[in-house]
């Protein structure tokens, strides 16, 4: 149980896998590249931290797409979903959207049902107008959006 949970902008992030399904070389690239990314001068990134453990993050590319702002990654450790967290971020993305002059965040969200069950309990939608090249680079998830 998440029993003081702080969620502050940071520049660096420490990812750390839950997931036992992966091969370590899976692992260990997918964790430079979110460390990478997210840690850029590109993006926006807020942890969610449970003492002084990451237990969540959300990563926004700083440069609107339209009026779009992207939102690239978010996770929320499975033992922590279901208390607000993921919400919590959510709403952060939404705020730096807004600030930045975005109209909608854009979501290229993995088809798993709990995923695409939390993006609608958001208010995000499936889009009619996707951004093309992140429809073809990841043909199998959703595009949504979600004003802000």
């Amino acid at each position: 149980m998440v029993k003081s949970l702080d969620v502050a902008r940071y520049a660096y992030v420490f990812c750390h896998a839950h997931s036992k399904k992966y091969s370590a070389l899976l692992v260990q690239l997918f964790t430079k590249r979110c460390t990478r990314d997210i840690s850029s001068e590109d993006y926006i990134t807020y942890l969610a931290l449970d003492e002084n453990r990451v237990v969540g993050f959300i990563g926004l590319k700083k440069k609107l797409v339209d009026n779009y702002m992207i939102l690239d990654m978010m996770h929320v450790s499975s033992q922590c979903r279901g208390k607000g967290i993921g919400r919590q971020l959510f709403d952060l993305g939404k705020e730096e959207a807004k600030k930045a002059g975005a109209k909608e965040l854009y979501i290229s969200a993995c088809s798993s049902e709990e995923t695409i069950a939390f993006y609608r309990a958001t208010g995000s939608e499936l889009t009619k107008n996707p951004i093309k090249e992140m429809a073809e680079e990841e043909p199998y998830d959703l595009q949504m959006t979600c004003p802000v």
